[in-house]
């Protein structure tokens, strides 16, 4: 009775619950490290998000939002 009706709120709240995995956009690759910044900035450019992923090697090291790339020159 009552086990068998907690048992089915349970479920029931189980299959509205979602991992992160759900929500991560994947069509979007992340910036390398020994990408430019023109090459960020140009990202910022053609697609309108706030930060951007850094990878190195395939390991998140970090992440640059659009402001600092906005302002970041390139080191000659």
């Amino acid at each position: 009775g009552l086990v068998l009706y907690f048992l089915i709120i349970l479920q029931k709240k189980l299959n509205y619950m979602h991992n992160l995995i759900d929500y991560i956009n994947f069509d979007i690759k992340p910036l390398k490290a020994t990408q430019t910044i023109a090459d960020a900035q140009d990202l910022f450019l053609e697609i309108p998000y706030s930060h951007f992923p850094v990878c190195e090697d395939g390991v998140y090291v970090g992440c640059l939002s659009k402001d600092d790339a906005e302002v970041l020159e390139e080191k000659n």
